[in-house]
Parts: structure tokens; C-alpha cells; sequence
């Protein structure tokens, strides 16, 4: 991990500065034979949006990064493994996860200063593909920028061997088409901060 204080980003080093150069024909199978290839420390990619990478205290930002990430981790796997009960929370019903991630995510939040503990703050459920599940993260909003959150769920990290049916779907190809947009922003206007493990 490298924390940039001149532009005040932090990247994570290696695997982002892989994706970030190409878009690769085969998502999947491409970015796992770089993975193996390369072997790196972690797979996490990209950088954190503006709105939590600030809030962060300059002189503890990598600790606060890995424990972000360790949260959000955590969170998905709630989520992921989460199976709605008709006889449960309406909430958890109609958002497709348990009141215990939106807790989860939430005290994180609090815990380094981004949202207050008082702050309205929900996991919302904006709808699923074959791949994943997409939620807003309500409660968090860039006030310079106006960005909000989305948070997309794999139903699973998928490292078999087999491709994709959708060569740009999956865990491996849609963190590396958003790391490249990202980085190539100047040919596509519109494209946010990405982040995720792979």
C-alpha cells in the first residue's frame, strides 16, 4: 500500500497498477494468470473514495485502510451468506441483508469520524445480477462532489477455472474495467472512485 500525501490518494500498489494499464479480454481467466504470475502481498485494489480517505488521520491512514477493508470484508460475507425469512425484520426482508451489516458498517463509519453515530445511515438493496447484488450506502454523501456509495456484493468470489459466459462480468473483470476507466478518465467522463478485493 502506498499512501500518496502530495494528492492525497492512497493506492494499493502492484496488482492496481496492473489493472489500471489494460482492460483485459477475458477478465477472469486473464487477471487470475496475472495473480498467479505475480503472487502479490494482497489482492485489494484501487483507491478509497474522497470522502473516506479525508477523513482519515494522515499519520495512521494505512492501519485505518486495512481495518476498512477489513470491515467491508466482513460485511460482504454477512451479506453474502445472508437468507431472508419472510418471518424476519420487514428491513432485512426488502433490503436483502441483516440489520447487523448496516450496524457493522455503520460503527466503522462512526469510528473514524466520516458519519456521526446520530447520522440516518442503511445498506439499501438497489437490485441483482447473475453475478451480484448492488446496494446504495445511504447516509454518506461527498459534499464537494456530490458522489454517493454503492456497494456490490459477489454472491461468490469466484476462482474456478471455468470462464465467464460475460468475459466483462464477475469479481475479476468489473474491478479491472472500473480500475482502467478510472485511470483512463480522460477518454470516459463520469466514472468514479473503485475499489475491492479480487
Amino acid at each position: 500500500m502506498q499512501v500518496d500525501n502530495i494528492q492525497q490518494k492512497t493506492y494499493f500498489t502492484g496488482v492496481t497498477k496492473k489493472l489500471s494499464k489494460k482492460i483485459f479480454v477475458d477478465g477472469k481467466k486473464d487477471v487470475r494468470e496475472l495473480l498467479d504470475r505475480t503472487n502479490p502481498k494482497n489482492t485489494y485494489a484501487g483507491e478509497l473514495p474522497p470522502v473516506i480517505f479525508h477523513a482519515l488521520p494522515a499519520e495512521k491512514r494505512p492501519e485505518c485502510i486495512r481495518d476498512i477493508y477489513k470491515v467491508f470484508d466482513e460485511t460482504a460475507d454477512m451479506i453474502r451468506g445472508f437468507k431472508a425469512s419472510i418471518n424476519g425484520l420487514r428491513d432485512e426482508y426488502i433490503n436483502r441483508r441483516p440489520q447487523a451489516a448496516v450496524e457493522k458498517l455503520k460503527q466503522m463509519f462512526v469510528k473514524y469520524g466520516i458519519i456521526k453515530d446520530t447520522d440516518n445511515f442503511d445498506i439499501k438493496y438497489l437490485g441483482a445480477g447473475e453475478y451480484k447484488k448492488a446496494y446504495k450506502i445511504e447516509g454518506i454523501k461527498d459534499k464537494n462532489t456530490g458522489e454517493e456509495l454503492c456497494l456490490k456484493i459477489f454472491h461468490l468470489v469466484d476462482t474456478t477455472p471455468e470462464w465467464h459466459k460475460y468475459k466483462t462480468h464477475g469479481n475479476y473483470a468489473e474491478i479491472n474495467t472500473s480500475i482502467y476507466w478510472k485511470n483512463n478518465k480522460e477518454c470516459k467522463p463520469n466514472v468514479g472512485n473503485s475499489t475491492g478485493a479480487i
